[in-house]
């Protein structure tokens, strides 16, 4: 993980970060939005590149505000990067759990017929996944002994939500904050 202030200008909610969520991502976003964007201006190249990042190529890997998930065909929002930066006190020792503990999650609940459920069923999947005896239950007890902290609902924790793409854009490549 490595952090490159003023990458993407204008915090949070400024033009370039908004900008790569509404053409590249989402519901709005297609690869021909995401190609015009990326070549409108020098800096849009610039913000890219920190925001995908720079990993090995190996699963879970990023230096950006994406990480690679296990099938290596997806991104995902760098939460774990991100709470290692805005949380001195334990955010690091949670990333390092964090991080493998969503990788697992992703491969015991990624079958298509998961992917295909409704958000209560791929919710049971995980929660079973992470239970004493499933698949996640070795990762999601490092989570848990070591996010109390991080994740107690506080600035960080807010910052950081996987649902807050553009907040962990701005702690990464932004302005910081």
């Amino acid at each position: 993980m490595q952090q490159q202030l003023g990458a993407c200008t204008g915090g949070a909610t400024g033009t370039q970060i908004q900008g790569f969520i509404t053409n590249c991502t989402g519901s709005t976003g297609s690869q021909a939005l995401c190609t015009t964007w990326q070549q409108a201006a020098a800096a849009n190249v610039t913000c890219l590149g920190c925001i995908i990042g720079a990993g090995d190529g190996t699963t879970g890997t990023s230096a950006g505000a994406e990480v690679l998930d296990y099938s290596m065909m997806y991104y995902f929002p760098n939460t774990p990067g991100c709470l290692a930066l805005t949380n001195p006190s334990g955010g690091a020792a949670c990333a390092a759990a964090l991080s493998p503990s969503w990788q697992c999650e992703q491969v015991a609940c990624g079958s298509a017929a998961c992917q295909a459920a409704t958000s209560a069923e791929f919710t049971a999947c995980v929660t079973a996944a992470d239970a004493t005896g499933g698949a996640c239950a070795t990762q999601s007890a490092a989570v848990t002994a070591n996010c109390a902290g991080p994740l107690d609902g506080g600035a960080a924790d807010t910052t950081c939500a996987e649902s807050n793409f553009a907040g962990i854009i701005n702690v990464i490549c932004g302005t910081g904050q």
